[in-house]
């Protein structure tokens, strides 16, 4: 037998307004007799109710926030069956982690400790295109001043000189300014 709007409230802790309330919006049912069953109404509400609405669930997440450590891992409740709960509650601290990791990203990206990755692979990869293009031109550019040169050792330093320039070219990291 379901209890009365009144008394059902009181052992909620609720207004009978407020239990009114959320009948009314659909988030606790009646029971076939006209009643309300205490632990159903008490489940129900914690799985439809918006606790950023709620003065009581304020007051408790000041008090375990000054109580409690933020850590880094991102915390999954169950329900007994194993699966994630599909609660709007669940649904709102999901949606405060994916915030707090986009702002985690959005500062690491300010203090430069994160970089995107493609301006990255694109400078790479002018660079590997660089230096293959300055290491084909060498023996073109050397070919008429080698075969002119009897002596091994002037050969080498000249082989030496323009091989250091092509790498000193390479080397400078000149971004691609649109």
């Amino acid at each position: 037998m379901g209890l009365s709007l009144r008394a059902a409230a009181k052992q909620l802790g609720l207004s009978h307004v407020g239990l009114l309330k959320a009948k009314n919006a659909g988030r606790v049912q009646l029971e076939p007799d006209g009643g309300y069953d205490v632990e159903k109404c008490r489940v129900a509400l914690e799985r439809n109710t918006n606790p950023e609405k709620s003065r009581q669930a304020k007051a408790q997440q000041r008090k375990a926030a000054a109580v409690t450590t933020v850590t880094t891992d991102r915390p999954q409740s169950e329900d007994s069956a194993g699966s994630p709960e599909r609660t709007y509650s669940e649904a709102l601290r999901q949606q405060a982690w994916v915030k707090l990791e986009r702002d985690k990203l959005d500062l690491q990206k300010r203090q430069a400790e994160l970089v995107e990755l493609g301006p990255i692979n694109a400078f790479i990869a002018g660079m590997i295109l660089r230096a293959r293009d300055e290491m084909v031109r060498i023996a073109p550019e050397l070919r008429d001043q080698l075969a002119q040169e009897a002596d091994p050792i002037r050969c080498e330093a000249m082989l030496a000189k323009r091989i250091e320039r092509s790498l000193g070219a390479m080397a400078e990291y000149r971004p691609n300014v649109e």
